[in-house]
């Protein structure tokens, strides 16, 4: 999907403004930093292809928080199951 460069610059300020705030969230939730970057890093993906829909929603922040914790969930019961699955 092309994006203008208005609609770059827009998310690049978003996640300037939100990556910090959103880790902080994370790595309170996992209790690791390296796995909280990665799901808000994940969420920041997931985000760019819906940029042109998310950009008019009134809490895009809340958008990307639900969406990070879902993949630092999922993640983790991934793990769960692989250390389940040895035992």
């Amino acid at each position: 999907m092309k994006h203008d460069e208005d609609a770059e610059d827009s998310f690049a300020e978003l996640y300037r403004r939100c990556f910090g705030r959103l880790t902080a969230q994370l790595y309170a939730i996992t209790g690791d930093l390296g796995e909280a970057q990665e799901a808000v890093q994940e969420a920041f993906v997931r985000a760019w292809p819906r940029w042109p829909e998310l950009r008019g929603y009134q809490n895009t922040e809340g958008w990307l928080y639900v969406v990070a914790h879902r993949v630092a969930v999922s993640r983790w019961r991934r793990t769960r199951r692989t250390v389940l699955g040895w035992l």
